[in-house]
Order: structure tokens, then C-alpha cells, then sequence
């Protein structure tokens, strides 16, 4: 059992002068004991337990088996005080998840179920669970249990939508964002999921006219920023799309796929180096992406860097050789290779796609052999 000690000043601070546990007690005992000593103390709030508890796990380097147990102590000492109010909610639920316990949860909060049925938070917070999981149907009966008992949960209308989406149930979906919007005007989730919704659907205007409300309540909305760009990128508007990626990388610079996205948009724009610069940043942070080195070969082709482009299709070969149109990439590097006058890696090449390539592109690639291997003979 792991000391007190590195929560020690905490402690002393909710606890304050009036707590009836004296420093030396506190450094004596293991953190298990500490703990009950708190939850029979008449002069701690439940608050100020919570608050220890969260820490505690925050400090704690074995991480799953110790929040594990932790929190069974929490539902074992809760069935003989009664003090529901502390049950673990999300942001004991946040450094579990940290710690890497997600698959424990639905066991906590049934735990907690068991002792009050009623207690929507953790109901809440198992629907959530059963939603990141894939079990939709539960999540979803789980989620309309929270709200027939408090009809205002506007986090539980959310999440019911976002549920209901997946389960391909889209205008049910859409009711449910509205309803959050009806008690939250300004839920940024619920305007933010929204504009996804729209934006799938084909209603450009009303999804962007979402994502422009969710980024008025929090203008730090990376999401909408981004899903923003690509609403108006289908809309044509390229300019404006690559202003919404760039705020959306000012917020969250070393989101990969934004930078990806960003450097399609410069693509589509004609604006190559920009594109060619963005693709860079991509593969910065994700190196081991081939669909990244893909693009920016692509972009290094339209810029005519033929080795550039020799080096990245190379890298997803790399990466990836037995990837479904390995034999088109190796045709691409034959044609990279004779344009620079690589003649032997260019039959090598050839060869290999050859090799690989489909039945109805033989006949195509063969002469393509036969072509290098006449270049090769009639060089000097």
C-alpha cells in the first residue's frame, strides 16, 4: 500500500484544523485506512473526500489495479455511510481512464447502481462507457433511464444522439440535439454534433450555421473549426476552408489529420508548395503514416520534385509492401526512375509490378518491360 505522504499538503488543506486526524496520524497510515478515517469523519465534507480520492489516483503510479481497488473501497465504504454524493463521476472517471481501467468501468458504476439505482450521474457515466464500447442498444437504454428521470440532462441528450447516430438512427439523432439546444442554447457539443450531422446529410447552410454557433459559445472548438473547413470546402469556398484548418491548427498544432486536411485544401487551390509544406508538417508527427507519404508524393509529383517523390512512394512500400495496389506504386516509381535516367532501378521496377500487377494490366506492363530493356541496350 502506497503512503500518503505525496498528497500530504492537500490533505492538510481540505482537512483544516478542525479534522480530528493529526499530521502524524496521517503520515502513519496507508492511504486504504486514511481514506475510511475520512469518509466517518462528521467534520469532512464529501467534497473534500472526493477531492483526495481523485488526487490520490492522479499520484499513484500503478495506475489500473490500484484505482481498481480504490474504487471498490469507495462502493464498500459508501454501503455503510451512505454518502452517495461522492460516488466516482467523470472526473474520477477522466484519471481512470488515464490510467488505463476503461474496460473496469461498467463494473464501478453498476457497483454504484446497485446502491442507488436512481443515481443518474453514474448512470450517466455507464451509458457513456457502453457508448465508447460499441454496445449501443444498452448505452441508448441507459441514456433514456438518466432522462426519464431528469428530462434536463443536457449532457445525456447529447450523448443519446451521438448513439443514435451510430446506430444509423439519424433524424432521432438530430431531435436529440435539439432538445439539448432547448435547455442549452449555447451546448457547444450539441451544435458542433449537429453540423456533423447536417454536413453528412447535404444541408451545407444549416451545418455551417452550427458550427458558426458552437464556436461563438467556445471559440477554442478545434472540432468545429476543422469540420467548418470541410463544410466549406464542399461548398467551394477554399480560401475561407483554409482559414477554419488554420484555426483549428492554431489551437491544436500537432493534430496530424488537420494538417493533412489543410494541405489538401491548398491542393485543390493550386496552391502546391503550401500543400507540399503542410503534407511535411503531417508526416513531422506521424512518420510511419503511408497514407500521408502517399499525398505528398502526390503533391511532390505536381511540383516536379521527381525524387522527392521517388523517396515517398519508396516509404510506403517501406512501410507497408503488401498494401492491395503495391503493383501501381511500383509502375509509378518505373516512370519516377526513367524520367531521371535510372534505367536499372526503372526495370527493376517495372518488373516487380509486373509481378504483382492484376491479369487485364499484363499485357500493358510487359511492353513497358520490353520498353526499358530497349532503352537500356541503346545506351552508350
Amino acid at each position: 500500500m502506497v503512503s500518503l505522504k505525496r498528497i500530504l499538503p492537500f490533505v492538510l488543506l481540505t482537512l483544516s484544523l478542525t479534522s480530528p486526524l493529526a499530521l502524524g496520524q496521517i503520515e502513519r497510515n496507508p492511504r486504504e485506512k486514511c481514506i475510511k478515517n475520512l469518509f466517518f469523519n462528521p467534520n469532512v465534507g464529501s467534497e473534500e473526500i472526493r477531492k483526495v480520492v481523485v488526487l490520490s489516483i492522479r499520484s499513484e503510479g500503478e495506475g489500473e489495479k490500484n484505482a481498481a481497488e480504490l474504487t471498490a473501497l469507495l462502493v464498500r465504504t459508501l454501503r455503510r455511510v451512505q454518502k452517495y454524493e461522492i460516488l466516482p463521476l467523470q472526473e474520477l472517471e477522466g484519471t481512470m481512464r488515464e490510467k488505463g481501467v476503461d474496460y473496469k468501468q461498467i463494473n464501478h458504476y453498476n457497483q454504484a447502481l446497485e446502491i442507488k439505482p436512481y443515481y443518474i450521474h453514474a448512470r450517466y457515466n455507464l451509458a457513456s462507457v457502453l457508448q465508447a464500447q460499441g454496445r449501443f442498444d444498452e448505452a441508448v437504454n441507459h441514456f433514456q433511464q438518466v432522462l426519464q428521470t431528469q428530462p434536463d440532462y443536457v449532457e445525456a441528450h447529447c450523448g443519446l444522439g451521438t448513439t443514435l447516430i451510430s446506430q444509423g438512427q439519424v433524424e432521432e439523432a438530430i431531435q436529440s440535439f435539439h432538445r439539448a439546444l432547448q435547455i442549452k442554447p449555447d451546448c457547444t457539443e450539441a451544435h458542433s454534433s449537429l453540423g456533423d450531422v447536417l454536413s453528412d446529410l447535404g444541408r451545407l447552410d444549416e451545418a455551417i450555421g452550427h458550427y458558426r454557433q458552437a464556436l461563438l459559445a467556445d471559440p477554442q472548438n478545434a472540432h468545429a473549426h476543422c469540420n467548418l473547413g470541410v463544410a466549406m470546402i464542399r461548398q467551394g469556398k477554399l480560401e475561407e476552408a483554409i482559414a477554419c484548418y488554420e484555426e483549428a491548427l492554431r489551437i491544436k498544432p500537432r493534430d496530424a489529420q488537420v494538417w493533412v486536411a489543410v494541405g489538401n485544401a491548398h491542393r485543390q487551390a493550386g496552391q502546391l508548395e503550401e500543400a507540399v509544406n503542410s503534407y511535411e508538417e503531417a508526416l513531422e508527427l506521424q512518420p510511419r503514416n503511408e497514407q500521408f507519404w502517399r499525398v505528398l508524393a502526390d503533391a511532390y509529383i505536381a511540383t516536379e520534385r521527381w525524387n522527392d517523390a521517388i523517396h515517398a512512394l519508396s516509404q510506403v512500400i517501406e512501410l507497408k509492401p503488401d498494401v492491395d495496389d503495391a503493383w501501381n506504386i511500383h509502375h509509378v516509381l518505373t516512370q519516377l526512375y526513367v524520367q531521371t535516367g535510372q534505367l536499372e532501378q526503372a526495370l527493376a521496377h517495372a518488373q516487380m509490378a509486373l509481378e504483382l500487377a492484376p491479369e487485364d494490366q499484363q499485357a500493358a506492363l510487359q511492353g513497358f518491360v520490353a520498353q526499358i530493356q530497349s532503352m537500356e541496350t541503346s545506351q552508350p
